[in-house]
């Protein structure tokens, strides 16, 4: 029995390996290791395994009586070894995946995966646009991975083609680091080196990105496109910051105060009415979710505007820089929109004149106007008392050319307060008007649907 003892010795010793390792994977050190350390790491615990499990075999097919007896049957050392490889090989492939594709391969690396010499049995390269890069830090990492998974890791490619693939892929400074080297077999992992070796600074890749952050607009005129442009530019940094291993975990207060500095006043005041009385600090993910939501919707509404608006555009009359306030009130004579009678009386008060007139309503601000019509249902293009898809009137809102009345536009800022301009109106003022070509029936109908 001294050889079965030895045996089940040296079993144990290969167990108690696997479960040391299964246990360094669970230490907060573990993602710190190098990348040939886990891969090490992994190699061992196979050929141990391998080892336990074949040992294993043939003394379970021995049949010894006395085997039963031992603690190494009774304890199932077997079942707790095959649970501690499971868990250690687990975590070391995905600690390995997670280095390799943060890491960069050498040129040496690349260019041993090439086929050597020529061979005209050999797919073409994908009809794949190759990325640029002119040496700016921000765009070393995306032209790396793509670079590396479209020519470098391609192994139907030859090393002078990559080569050949690196040249024209590479302008400016990019360019010039390599511009020495030739175009031949031996060059493509050179090359690559002095790349890798120059872009590859982990201190110069993380403050690209943060300046990218810091270096975001802030938002002039409100859109789906200029919130589209923050979110994203502001994730794509976030994103290559995580993968240098930046803390962008614990950056939410700054995040939220970067962020919110570059909203537009109005999208400013809807995020402060959002947070209400809370006095806990919003994260990230929360202010994130509320600028997606609302350029989703600004999407829809811009979308429904330009379906609706006429494929031509009339011509912006000359007092398209006033306010929207002025266009609205400027007029003093406004008669209803064609079909529609001043005698059916005023939608918000019911008194006996067409709602462009009514006191109540002009001294509303556009939003309020605009929140009265949908309630009331009337038509966003004359006001009347009409769906707007049957409306016959052609004119459009003089703010902005769109099939909607001037007095419900909507602008992205707050217009200049104009308070005293219609009550001073110079003679110059009111020639000036006069003067700008219009119809000769334009002061007694544009009003209604303009």
């Amino acid at each position: 029995m001294s050889n079965l003892e030895a045996k089940i010795s040296l079993q144990m010793n290969r167990h108690t390996y696997i479960k040391s390792v299964a246990l360094e994977c669970k230490e907060p050190t573990f993602p710190t290791l190098q990348l040939q350390m886990l891969k090490v790491k992994l190699d061992l615990i196979d050929n141990n395994w391998q080892k336990f499990e074949a040992t294993h075999e043939r003394m379970a097919e021995s049949k010894a009586e006395l085997l039963l007896d031992h603690d190494y049957f009774k304890k199932r050392v077997y079942d707790q070894c095959l649970l501690y490889y499971a868990d250690a090989k687990a975590a070391l492939l995905m600690q390995i995946e997670e280095k390799e594709r943060t890491h960069p391969l050498s040129g040496s690396q690349l260019a041993n995966l090439s086929i050597g010499g020529q061979t005209s049995a050999r797919r073409h390269l994908p009809e794949i646009t190759l990325p640029q890069f002119s040496g700016d830090f921000s765009a070393w990492r995306p032209f790396h991975d793509l670079f590396s998974s479209l020519v470098g890791r391609n192994a139907e490619i030859s090393n002078v083609e990559k080569m050949h693939y690196l040249r024209t892929s590479l302008l400016g400074e990019a360019a010039q680091l390599i511009s020495n080297l030739p175009v031949s077999e031996d060059a493509f992992a050179s090359a690559w080196d002095l790349l890798v070796n120059w872009y590859e600074n982990k201190r110069l890749l993380i403050s690209a990105q943060v300046d990218r952050l810091f270096r975001t607009k802030t938002i002039s005129q409100r859109s789906a496109k200029e919130l589209n442009t923050l979110l994203n530019t502001t994730t794509e940094a976030l994103n290559a910051l995580e993968s240098l291993g930046a803390p962008v975990q614990h950056w939410d207060h700054l995040l939220v105060h970067l962020i919110v500095q570059r909203l537009d006043p109005s999208t400013r005041k809807a995020w402060e009415v959002k947070l209400g009385s809370t006095t806990d600090p919003p994260l990230y993910k929360d202010i994130r979710t509320f600028l997606t939501g609302r350029a989703r919707a600004m999407e829809s509404m811009e979308f429904g505007t330009s379906s609706s608006s006429p494929a031509q555009k009339p011509a912006p009359s000359p007092l398209r820089q006033t306010s929207k306030t002025s266009a609205a009130t400027a007029h003093v004579a406004i008669s209803p929109p064609s079909g529609i009678s001043e005698t059916s009386g005023c939608a918000l008060c019911s008194g006996s004149h067409y709602i462009v007139s009514c006191p109540r309503f002009r001294d509303m601000s556009a939003h309020l106007r605009r929140n009265i019509v949908i309630d009331k249902r009337l038509c966003f293009n004359c006001l009347g008392r009409h769906n707007a898809v049957t409306c016959q009137n052609l004119k459009r809102c003089r703010e902005c050319g769109n099939k909607h009345h001037t007095m419900i536009h909507m602008d992205s800022q707050p217009p200049p307060r104009l308070s005293t301009m219609q009550d001073k109106v110079t003679p110059s003022t009111t020639a000036t008007q006069t003067s700008a070509p219009a119809s000769p029936s334009k002061s007694t109908s544009t009003s209604a649907s303009e």
